[in-house]
């Protein structure tokens, strides 16, 4: 259809223009930050990132495809989380929720493994739909444990093998 066919080739496009015009933003601000500045070294490995957007458009692609499959499973596993609640919340708001839950983690850091700013982003934005922020914040939390278990176990068979395969090395060494 006419509406697949505009958003692939404006998704082309955006793989090929935004590398290059956000390489031309930072090339242009270099020169502009102070030698030696957190802000300096920050635009330099943002050029090098870009860099590979530029020279290997497919490891780009790929990785670029890699995060947004991450980030659809991720609202997926959100929504059902949510449903097994009884919340009904709209992608919409589940993407803007995990969205101001990364930004508002960066912006306030909290220690790992507390409760803290990526929750309150999280239950912020669930109140778009109408969830009140202290069902938001529990709801943000009963996600966030989910979340973190689901990937712990899927993690298990991972760290199983590397410690089997250090175990062996000891024995061997």
């Amino acid at each position: 259809s006419a509406p697949a066919v505009l958003a692939a080739a404006l998704a082309v496009l955006g793989l090929v223009a935004l590398p290059a015009a956000g390489t031309a933003a930072l090339l242009w601000l270099l020169p502009r930050l102070p030698e030696g500045s957190r802000r300096r070294r920050a635009a330099l490995e943002l050029v090098a990132g870009l860099r590979v957007a530029r020279e290997e458009p497919w490891a780009y692609l790929l990785a670029l495809s890699g995060a947004l499959t991450h980030l659809t499973i991720h609202i997926l596993g959100l929504k059902t989380v949510l449903s097994g609640l009884g919340l009904e919340v709209s992608f919409g708001t589940l993407a803007f929720s995990a969205l101001a839950s990364v930004l508002t983690a960066a912006f306030i850091p909290s220690p790992a493994g507390t409760f803290g700013s990526a929750e309150t982003g999280f239950a912020g934005a669930l109140a778009l739909d109408g969830i009140p922020v202290p069902l938001g914040v529990a709801a943000g939390a009963a996600a966030h444990v989910s979340m973190v278990l689901a990937a712990g176990l899927a993690g298990l068979p991972i760290a199983w093998e590397i410690l089997a395969r250090r175990r062996a090395s000891d024995r061997e060494g």
